[in-house]
């Protein structure tokens, strides 16, 4: 009986660990261009997998993860106001980023011919 109680009194406890991490995403074959906000629809799959996949409404990109050069800093712009706008203040900051290259689906039929 006395080992019941010793039982009851370790209560296994289950924590979930958040991590927070940063990243920023370049997609270089759109540097300059205003394509990526025309956007309406994205998605981002495998981040925990070394080449996650992004999509931009119809399109395709492959990522690889790299280290930025220096530490890229992250500012908040939805909070700006006419009087805050030249105090701004990083939010956040990281030093690794996925670039993301565009890539062609396949059909079967293609490449069975080939």
């Amino acid at each position: 009986m006395e080992g019941k109680e010793e039982e009851d009194d370790y209560v296994e406890v289950e924590e979930e660990i958040t991590e927070e991490l940063f990243l920023t995403l370049e997609l270089n074959e759109y540097k300059g261009t205003d394509w990526v906000s025309s956007c309406q629809t994205y998605s981002i799959i495998g981040l925990e997998t070394p080449k996650p996949m992004l999509q931009l409404d119809e399109d395709l990109f492959e990522g690889t993860y790299e280290e930025t050069v220096g530490t890229h800093l992250l500012f908040d712009y939805a909070n700006i106001t006419p009087e805050n706008k030249n105090h701004l203040k990083p939010t956040a900051m990281t030093n690794k980023k996925i670039v993301f290259k565009k890539v062609r689906i396949a059909n079967e039929e293609s490449t069975n011919e080939s």
